[in-house]
């Protein structure tokens, strides 16, 4: 039986990833409207029923799986993740708005892609590859144009690189837990941080008056905050995360400023012109650069699932979780081997089947004692992993 390796189509769950980083960058961009009906209830006390709301609801979701002990080590890291990429991000944001425009922390957030980009660039040794960087000033220059620029003083844009620092963080921080807690943990626990966090910032700056009982407008928009713009949007973007890489994943958000534009209309607040469809355009062109065709060292990284797993990315050299391994030489005839030992190939190399047949696509066949010739598999090293690992528009909450 002939066996071609690498011509098998994409397994279905391949866009899987693509589809949760860009449905949570869009649900995040989607939090300008909850935020809308919070105009005067408390910011800290806010963000803390927000987040205590979704790690309820995350961690219940967490005890129907396998039980995974949290070692000290990590829940520090844990703590970091909380203070600096959702609870320090969100009053950072809060913070540059008092004396810079809205557009300013959210031009500085939106820059995270490229941080990505060269990190991942410099840890793999390909800093001479710049696609995946331009394609991420692509992205970044695209938010721009669709957010505008706007004026601000030394301390506004000192708070929006603070703003941009946690955003970085959300992803860094919580990329090298994903392998072992998985997403659902790495976002409740997460969460169940933040509220505690937030609530201790709420005292400390409104005392008493930090968490009040909220209207209705207020309750849905709390509501909305918890529901889908943390569980399923930290859900989602951790599961992405964890299966594209920071460098690759990060390139999603400049989906976030194009839904806050594209809703804003609906509130009254702003309008989808001539500019925000070239600032789609420009987002849409570095996602086209970023995620086709060679990236270089953007593949997986913190990729959860057993040892062996192949990338998204699909890199040569790569082996599948039965234990079969497969990889292109350098002429670019492809070999592999499969569990029980069995070898095919492609090109000029013939292999030899379980009961001592043996096929090959090329000149080369024998059959029952014959004596056959296999080429040994040429292994590639692995993708290296991505620096571990959303910008969004200032005024929303993450």
């Amino acid at each position: 039986m002939t066996s071609r390796i690498g011509t098998r189509p994409p397994a279905a769950g391949a866009r899987t990833p693509h589809l949760l980083a860009a449905g949570a960058m869009g649900l995040i961009g989607t939090s300008v409207v909850a935020s809308s009906l919070l105009p005067h209830y408390p910011y800290p006390g806010g963000q803390a029923l927000r987040y205590g709301v979704a790690a309820v609801i995350l961690l219940l979701l967490a005890r129907r799986g396998p039980r995974v002990r949290v070692s000290g080590g990590e829940m520090l890291r844990l703590a970091l993740l909380a203070a600096t990429g959702m609870v320090g991000f969100n009053l950072a944001i809060l913070a540059a708005l008092r004396t810079a425009e809205p557009a300013v922390p959210g031009v500085f957030i939106a820059a995270s892609p490229i941080v990505f980009a060269l990190v991942a660039a410099v840890r793999a040794g390909a800093v001479g590859r710049w696609r995946p960087v331009l394609a991420a000033a692509l992205v970044v220059a695209g938010a721009a144009v669709v957010q505008g620029f706007g004026d601000s003083d030394l301390a506004g844009l000192g708070w929006s690189v603070l703003a941009l620092v946690g955003e970085v963080a959300f992803s860094a921080q919580a990329a090298p837990l994903l392998p072992r807690l998985g997403a659902i943990r790495v976002a409740g626990y997460g969460c169940a941080l933040a509220a505690v966090e937030a609530l201790a910032v709420g005292f400390v700056t409104d005392g008493p008056a930090a968490v009040r009982l909220p209207t209705a407008t207020e309750a849905a928009g709390l509501l909305w905050l918890a529901l889908p713009v943390t569980v399923l949007a930290f859900l989602a973007w951790y599961t992405a995360l964890g299966r594209l890489g920071a460098a690759r994943a990060t390139l999603y958000s400049g989906l976030t400023p194009l839904v806050a534009t594209a809703v804003a209309p609906l509130l009254g607040t702003g309008r989808f012109g001539p500019g925000q469809l070239a600032g789609a355009v420009l987002v849409a062109a570095g996602l086209l650069a970023g995620l086709t065709g060679p990236t270089g060292p953007t593949g997986s990284a913190g990729s959860t699932g057993s040892a062996g797993s192949t990338s998204p990315t699909g890199r040569a050299g790569s082996t599948s979780p039965t234990g079969s391994t497969s990889a292109t030489s350098p002429s670019g005839s492809t070999s592999a081997t499969s569990p029980s030992g069995s070898t095919s190939a492609t090109g000029s190399t013939s292999a030899t089947s379980p009961s001592g047949s043996t096929s090959a696509t090329g000149s080369t066949s024998a059959t029952g004692s014959d004596r056959v010739r296999v080429r040994r598999p040429v292994m590639l090293p692995a993708a290296r992993r991505d620096a571990a690992p959303p910008g969004e528009r200032a005024g929303r909450w993450r």
